[in-house]
């Protein structure tokens, strides 16, 4: 909404803001879910979330290539909605084994 809203500052920075606090809100309970799990390593399971986190790298690489914060607003868009879905999978596959 952020993209679309890119116009209007105010906006813009209302809906950042916004999805900043879905983020954070949801983080004790993804770093639950990854320690918790019985199976597997849990230090293997941060390295792969921690190494995960530095796509948002790619924040930088896209506006330098495109000239605009709109293109990797988008990929962070994706990113986050994909690592939601990848959550409840894997909280449905640890609900299921125990």
């Amino acid at each position: 909404m952020s993209v679309i809203f890119s116009q209007n500052l105010w906006m813009s920075l209302g809906w950042l803001s916004f999805g900043a606090l879905g983020l954070t809100s949801g983080t004790p309970g993804f770093w639950a879910i990854a320690t918790a799990s019985p199976s597997g390593s849990p230090s293997r399971r941060i390295a792969l979330i921690t190494s995960a986190g530095a796509l948002g790298g790619l924040m930088g690489y896209l506006r330098k290539r495109t000239d605009s914060f709109d293109t990797g607003l988008l990929w962070l868009a994706f990113a986050v909605t994909l690592a939601g879905g990848l959550v409840i999978i894997a909280s449905r596959r640890t609900r299921h084994r125990q």
